[in-house]
Order: structure tokens, then sequence, then C-alpha cells
């Protein structure tokens, strides 16, 4: 089934994009969102008609009772973070066009960095130090947002984690 449907969103207004059912709203994920599950192994998704899909390509569907699980116990669903569409162009950008790896925000002196090695926490003064290639990124407030003072962010993986 195609992944843009058409939807009734209010006052007869119509809308395209994946349908959301019951299930979505239980379970609080989007249509074609992948997340994890708590004791599990792989991914999983619901699809546009609300069925819980994993495997590879999300080709396999799975039985009631894991579904019945997840009802049930839906505070063990783990939501990878989600891009807003700029967050995700900009990301491409620097990682595409700039060939940088990692992203991540220096709390002591207000800054991010975009580098192509990853950053470490220096133990003494607990400022990042970002080897090789870097950008500061003070200027734009989309990547200084996705930007964490805990850990750099794989921007790699986050792109693939939004399905880029």
């Amino acid at each position: 089934m195609s992944k843009d449907l058409y939807h009734m969103v209010a006052d007869g207004v119509m809308e395209i994009g994946p349908l959301k059912t019951r299930m979505h709203e239980i379970l609080g994920v989007e249509p074609y969102e992948r997340f994890e599950v708590k004791g599990r192994d792989g991914e999983f998704m619901l699809d546009a008609e609300g069925a819980v899909r994993f495997g590879k390509n999300m080709e396999m569907s799975a039985y009631s009772q894991f579904t019945a699980v997840l009802i049930n116990h839906p505070e063990n669903i783990i939501r990878k973070p989600r891009l807003t569409a700029e967050q995700k162009y900009a990301l491409e950008a620097i990682y595409k066009v700039f060939g940088m790896r990692w992203l991540v925000y220096d709390a002591k002196i207000d800054i991010a960095y975009a580098s192509k090695m990853k950053p470490e926490r220096h133990k003494e003064n607990e400022l990042w130090m970002v080897p090789g290639p870097k950008m500061d990124l003070w200027v734009s407030s989309t990547l200084v947002n996705l930007a964490s003072s805990t850990e750099p962010l794989d921007i790699a993986q986050a792109l693939r984690d939004a399905g880029a």
C-alpha cells in the first residue's frame, strides 16, 4: 500500500500523508517510523494499517501476542530521534558537501562544532577536543539545537535513523 494516502484532517479538509490509525495513537509512533523495543533485537514499525512489521526490509508481520505486549506496555518502545525537514537538510549538507561526521556542543564556551573525526572530552577542563577538520556552527541554530553537550552526534547514524 502507498505511504501517501489522503485522509480527513478537519472541516472537510483533505491532507496527503500516511494515515494514522488508533494503533499509532496507542503506541505513540508515526506510520512507517522505525523503533526498537526493550528486550528485543532488531527494529520494528507500524505500517499505514497499524500492523507491526519487522525484518530487514520490514517484510514480516509480528504475531498478535507481540502486538498485545506492545499495546499493554508502550513504555518499552524506544523511539529514534525525529528530525525536522530543515534539520535533515542541514545535516545532509554538512555530511555530503563538507564530509563532516560528528556534531557536538561545548556548553562551557557556548559553541557547536561539526567535525570529520569524533570529538573527545578533555578530562581536566571538560572542554570538547575536536581533532582534524571542523566547522564552528554558532551561526546555524538548526544544527546547534541538534548538538548535545554530553555525547557527540553521529551524523550518518542520525540521517539513517531519520530515513535519509
